[in-house]
């Protein structure tokens, strides 16, 4: 009996050292498969990550939609001086909140095609609200499109709305030669664009949603340049053209204009604002702005005092005028 109790207890033992092996080799072959996920998972959104930074996030299926047809009476409306425009290829130029903008072959003109606004997901963690851009993860942009397709032609229909108010009523003043906001059939003509690093892209114009604008030099850009060449005469134009450039869009009922030193260019003389989203009107234009110039020029006053402080008594002198021209016409 002490011998088989004995055999029992070696064998039970070799059985729990086998189990305890097999157990081993296990778990060992398990990690070794989460690791190679783990990096595989790593490896792929490192390149989506890389992806995106080359090509700052540009992808043709993501572009903006018209939700809607144009009108017979609009689509004939298209001129003949836009349609060469058009057909030229266009290269990359950079991004902003609300569109891709690209330069034309000739450097005359701008293309901003509009991007799909994806809304933020707030996450309360700790009590405290946090958006996570969900819609930068591969693969979840075409769910979000469908859970916030609402959403996201509510915005889209606002922006469409001060696009329409800029071109109807700021054509001159912000450059914009051509505005597409609706599906059309009179383009018939598939745009050749070249992303940031040089692929080539067709978007089929007709379901587009698109601008087409004069191209113009940054405004803060030129002033910097002929602070340091001493161009106080050509300074002294260009002041005086964004006064009157503020002047003309309150007279016009623009509620708030825009005043970031980036929505601002230039071509010769004449200033224009390049960035047309979120131009509202005042409902009660008889009643005048709700700001006035000293509000519009505050960044060009900051910007002179900083670099050019011999101007800022030229900027109160154009101000002076300009107020006088404009309650003359008032």
């Amino acid at each position: 009996m002490n011998l088989d109790k004995k055999n029992n207890l070696c064998n039970n033992c070799l059985a729990k050292r086998h189990l305890a092996y097999y157990i081993f080799l296990t778990s060992k072959v398990l990690m070794k498969k989460w690791i190679k996920i783990t990096l595989a998972g790593i490896a792929f959104f490192s390149l989506h990550a890389t992806c995106k930074e080359l090509t700052d996030d540009l992808s043709i299926q993501y572009l903006l939609k018209p939700f809607e047809k144009a009108s017979a009476e609009s689509e004939d409306l298209v001129s003949e001086k836009i349609l060469p425009i058009l057909q030229q290829k266009y290269t990359y130029l950079g991004k902003g909140k609300q569109a891709f903008v690209f330069l034309s072959e000739d450097k005359q003109h701008v293309l901003k095609v509009f991007k799909t606004h994806f809304p933020s997901v707030t996450i309360r963690p700790f009590r405290k609200p946090y958006n996570v851009g969900l819609y930068k993860l591969p693969f979840v942009r075409d769910v979000l499109q469908k859970v916030y397709a609402k959403e996201i032609e509510a915005q889209s229909r606002k922006d469409f709305e001060s696009y329409e108010t800029a071109f109807s009523l700021l054509q001159e003043e912000t450059g914009v030669e051509y505005l597409h906001l609706r599906k059309t059939d009179t383009l018939n003509h598939k745009l050749v664009l070249y992303d940031k690093i040089g692929i080539l892209h067709e978007v089929d114009l007709d379901g587009a949603c698109f601008l087409v604008q004069k191209r113009t030099d940054l405004l803060y850009q030129v002033m910097a340049s002929l602070v340091k060449q001493g161009n106080s005469e050509k300074m002294k134009e260009l002041i005086r053209a964004h006064v009157d450039l503020s002047l003309t869009l309150l007279s016009k009922g623009i509620e708030r204009p825009t005043i970031y030193y980036g929505n601002f260019g230039c071509i010769d003389s004449k200033v224009f604002q390049i960035d047309i989203g979120r131009v509202g009107i005042v409902k009660d234009i008889a009643a005048g702005p709700k700001i006035g110039l000293d509000y519009c020029v505050v960044t060009l006053r900051g910007w002179l005092e900083k670099y050019a402080p011999d101007l800022t008594s030229y900027l109160d002198e154009a101000m002076e005028e300009g107020k006088k021209k404009y309650e003359e016409g008032v």
